[in-house]
């Protein structure tokens, strides 16, 4: 028989121990039995398994896992303390450094205002926001910037709130109003003073610029009969859409410093409220929204959700069709006839057709207002009158991957996630993907921007939007956050008028300043100084010959050989203007402009005559 081996064994009292000591105390233990027992046999087992209800085996390790415990906890609390330390510390650091800041600041700006500083010389504006309650007519209006209350004047030297005390002070008691800054005797003798009743409110009254379509003068020039399509809306709202304004321009109510209401044909002695310029649109004030109102924002109009204004337009269109000329089947039909949509002399003219296409994205965040300026534009340019102007969303799908070019279902399912119900008809979907196809070939990107993007060719889209739709005359091209106090219906015909009665003679140079009516005076002494101004050699006269472009028989082609020759500025007048922008359009050679670089068509490098205007417009 072979010896016990000595492999360790563990027992119940969690000592171990060796075979040969288990086997001497089982012989032991056989001794000492009062009972007799059969020998153990060599293959017995040396140990009983163990029993259900022993005591289990303690871990010996146990002390040092409480130890390694205590001291990460340790290491955590450290790095907590050190953590909050350094917080409080730059903190504290912050504070002195912007304390110190501040008071360089503040003796660096008395200095400043004790030098003969331009900017001094100016008043600060008070009378923008004087209200309704102290209206007078324009003829009688001293301007604030204009009038004898802009004098120039430096304040006396001092500290930074006494010098901003007395320029406030000597203002306001020109200008007739209390000063912001007081001190607590005023405002004492201010509050025992018995409070005068509030003025009553002028009355506010329809304001109306549209022709008067059933004059005789009217009738005998222009075809068919003007039908009022306003009903299509009110019916359905129980709204009246009338814009209203008050007679009159708040007291002392600055002057355009750019531009000018007169040379515009604007109207300037009236007064707009949002109340009743907006109000009938749906704008509300915070404290008129519906408590219950599930989005405040926009959908508690509920006066607004049987509308659909895509229908609506269609409608009006077809009630005013003998108006128009009936739209081509294609782009290019009728181009002729359409070519001059006024007629000739001893025939009716016909209105010609507009577009205004407001751009947006698909995932712009629509508040409120959007809506309600969606509307006016609408309801002022198309159904008040009868059809002339109609207005479409041009959204721009920035996700490349959703396949609207290719798949109906998924065009209409980005049209309904995110525009309103009552807009929906008007949308057309476009991405850079669909440009890449329709203009390929237009070279790389330019500082990491493609050519057929947003920022840099949104005329791009612009020419789809036209080739989908020739029954347009004209397109007019806003951004959604497009606003204008006014009248839309009015200002817009007003400019194109405008743009219609200038003659080509320098038009190009005037078309690159700003008309500033108190440095440049009137309009005939800004276009001379314009002419004496602008480098002859840069005349643009006539169509520009650009290598690989072919002039067609509409191309216009000058009367005269020279600008010079067009001595009573004639050649241009009368005609509708090709195009309009509300921004100048200039060269930008040899300017600072970032993007004079940037421009589309023609060879770089080339002679060119290139004009630019903002970035969406490009060059």
């Amino acid at each position: 028989m072979s010896p016990p081996s000595a492999q360790p064994h563990t027992h119940h009292n969690g000592r171990p121990r060796f075979s040969s000591d288990i086997e001497s105390s089982q012989s032991s233990q056989s001794s000492t039995s009062s009972s007799s027992s059969a020998p153990t046999s060599p293959s017995a087992p040396l140990l009983r398994p163990a029993a259900a209800g022993d005591e289990k085996p303690a871990r010996p390790r146990v002390r040092q896992q409480q130890l390694r415990g205590f001291r990460i906890r340790r290491v955590k609390t450290l790095l907590i303390r050190v953590l909050c330390g350094c917080v409080l510390l730059t903190i504290a650091t912050m504070t002195f450094a912007l304390s110190g800041m501040q008071k360089r600041t503040t003796k660096a700006l008395q200095k400043h205002l004790d030098s003969s500083a331009i900017w001094q010389s100016f008043p600060v504006m008070q009378n923008y926001y004087n209200g309704l309650y102290d209206l007078v007519a324009k003829a009688d209006n001293v301007p604030e910037n204009t009038g004898p209350m802009n004098v120039s004047k430096a304040p006396k030297p001092g500290s930074l709130k006494g010098a901003l005390n007395d320029a406030t002070a000597k203002f306001a008691k020109r200008a007739k109003i209390v000063p912001m800054m007081i001190t607590t005797k005023q405002q004492s003798k201010a509050a025992n003073k018995p409070k005068t009743p509030p003025k009553p409110l002028p009355p506010a009254v329809i304001y109306n610029p549209y022709p008067d379509y059933q004059s005789e003068q009217y009738t005998e020039t222009w075809q068919g009969k003007h039908v009022d399509c306003t009903p299509l809306v009110t019916n359905i709202t129980s709204v009246s859409i009338n814009v209203k304004a008050y007679k009159g321009i708040p007291r002392g109510h600055p002057d355009a410093y750019y531009g000018s209401h007169e040379l515009l044909g604007i109207d300037n002695d009236i007064c707009f409220e949002r109340r009743t310029r907006l109000g009938i649109y749906g704008l509300k004030d915070p404290e008129e929204v519906p408590r219950n109102a599930k989005e405040a924002r926009v959908l508690y109009n509920l006066e607004w959700r049987g509308i659909d204004w895509a229908k609506i337009q269609r409608q009006c269109v077809a009630f005013n069709q003998d108006r128009y000329i009936p739209p081509p089947s294609s782009l290019g039909d009728g181009k002729e006839k359409r070519d001059n949509p006024e007629g000739e002399r001893g025939v009716k003219k016909v209105h010609a057709r507009t577009a205004l296409v407001v751009r947006v994205w698909h995932m712009y965040a629509w508040m409120h207002l959007d809506y309600v300026n969606l509307r006016s534009l609408i309801a002022e340019l198309n159904m008040q009158s009868g059809g002339e102007y109609d207005v479409h969303l041009l959204v721009h799908v920035r996700d490349e991957r959703v396949p609207i070019l290719t798949k109906q279902s998924v065009y209409n399912r980005v049209v309904k996630s995110t525009i309103a119900r009552e807009f929906r008809g008007l949308v057309t979907l476009w991405n850079e993907q669909m440009m890449q196809v329709l203009y390929p070939n237009l070279g790389v990107d330019w500082r990491e921007l493609p050519p057929h993007g947003a920022y840099r060719s949104m005329w791009m889209p612009m020419q789809y939007f036209m080739h989908k739709h020739p029954e347009y005359d004209y397109f007019w091209n806003l951004e959604l956050d497009v606003r204008y106090t006014g009248h839309w219906y009015h200002f817009l015909e007003q400019v194109r008028q405008f743009a219609k009665r200038q003659p080509r003679r320098g038009l190009w140079e005037r078309n690159s300043r700003f008309y500033v009516p108190s440095v440049h005076r009137s309009w005939r002494d800004f276009s001379a100084l314009t002419a004496l101004q602008a480098d002859p050699s840069e005349h643009v006269w006539g169509p520009v010959r650009v290598p690989g472009v072919n002039l067609t028989r509409h191309t216009p082609t000058p009367p005269f050989e020279r600008p010079e020759d067009d001595v009573d500025y004639t050649w241009g007048v009368g005609e509708e203007a090709d195009l309009i922008t509300l921004s100048p359009l200039f060269d930008p050679k040899n300017t600072t402009w970032a993007l004079r670089d940037d421009f589309t068509g023609g060879r770089r490098g080339g002679p060119r005559s290139l004009r630019c205007t903002d970035f969406r417009g490009g060059c």
